[in-house]
């Protein structure tokens, strides 16, 4: 064997015994550079281990994208204990990655209604859809600087498709402006139909509001207005197509009042009772396509047989009262008694027997 043969052979084995000798320390050098680097970028939930060459990153990554920059940072890590400073590892992945989770899907609402309703004390109460986040957000900041001093409540703002248009938001902003000019009253919307009810101070602000109904409302969206002024006859602008802001016209005008007869007899009595009943004469001659069923109540006390012929004569006597005096066509109006049935609270309490007797008013569209 020549001596050149005997050198190689020697430096070879120091070369082997200086690599192994060396191993350990630049493997630790290299983990740890791998986990500083993984610190720096923002993977704390990333840990790693060394064996031989090859870098296993583990740990549960927030998503599919933190996961692949960890791996990338792991991979271009350079070894502080080597001479060049270079690269000699490989990377395996071992992470797991969390799933996303599912963007929820957004509703499609039809009919697509509003509401905002004010009460004497300025409490503005908001309910309905609106097309995305930012909507509702600037409805409610609108809100809050018109009805300025004024408590707003998001009852139920949802977020829906199916808004009739982009001016949805608009046209709900310019009328809360003309409900803020009321005491009290409602703005609600319908698809492109609207109507602003309620009371007003003086005959000046209702000509003001329905000036406003009238000249500052985009086509093709229509708003119909039935503002009343104390001690003023009722003035309605437009014509109610939707069958829920008519209901609802019905029912504000009857909210915490009721039709009151004289004792055990289908005679109306007191003047309030026929202002509220040429009130709601005006909503439903406002709301022209649809039928007025008359419904009459009793409470359970006396016979079967007489509170059901006395609730048929009272919803009669209402009939007879709207169709002759009011002046709404006998074609649309129907009356029915359904004696004690149906209660809406208890008869065991005069309080509840009291609530029990009243007259209804439910809406039907017209063939």
């Amino acid at each position: 064997m020549g001596r050149w043969l005997i050198g190689l052979i020697a430096l070879l084995l120091i070369g082997l015994v200086y690599g192994l000798l060396t191993a350990g320390p630049r493997i630790e050098a290299m983990e740890g550079d791998i986990r500083n680097a993984l610190a720096a970028d923002g993977h704390d939930w990333a840990s790693v281990e060394m064996s031989g060459n090859v870098a296993t990153v583990s740990g549960t990554a927030p998503d599919a994208a933190a996961k692949a920059a960890a791996l990338r940072t792991a991979e271009e890590t350079t070894c502080s204990a080597c001479k060049n400073k270079h690269t000699w590892h490989e990377v395996r992945d071992g992470v797991t990655a969390r799933q996303a989770a599912a963007t929820p899907a957004i509703p499609t609402q039809s009919p697509y209604t509003f509401s905002a309703r004010k009460t004497e004390d300025g409490t503005v109460v908001l309910d309905g859809y609106v097309p995305d986040a930012a909507t509702k957000t600037r409805i409610l900041a609108d809100a809050r600087e018109i009805f300025d001093g004024g408590t707003i409540v998001d009852r139920t703002i949802r977020i829906a498709k199916g808004a009739p248009d982009e001016q949805w938001a608009d046209v709900i902003d310019e009328h809360f402006r003309e409900l803020n000019l009321l005491d009290s009253g409602r703005f609600q919307m319908d698809g492109m139909e609207g109507n602003l009810s309620g009371q007003a101070a003086s005959l000046d602000v209702r000509e003001r509001i329905n000036a406003m109904v009238t000249n500052d409302t985009p086509a093709p969206y229509r708003i119909s207005a039935s503002i009343k002024v104390p001690n003023t006859a009722s003035d309605s602008v437009g014509e109610v197509s939707s069958q829920s802001i008519c209901q609802n016209l019905l029912n504000d005008l009857r909210e915490g009042k009721k039709i009151f007869f004289e004792q055990g007899e289908a005679v109306i009595r007191g003047d309030e009772n026929f202002d509220l009943l040429r009130d709601m004469a005006e909503a439903a001659n406002q709301c022209p396509r649809f039928r007025v069923a008359i419904n009459g109540y009793t409470s359970s006390e006396g016979d079967d047989s007489y509170n059901q012929r006395l609730s048929e004569q009272r919803a009669g006597a209402v009939l007879a009262y709207l169709n002759g005096e009011a002046g709404i066509d006998r074609s649309r109006l129907s009356a029915t008694g359904y004696g004690e049935s149906d209660p809406i609270a208890s008869n065991d309490t005069a309080e509840g027997r009291e609530r029990n007797r009243r007259i209804e008013f439910i809406l039907s569209r017209s063939e």
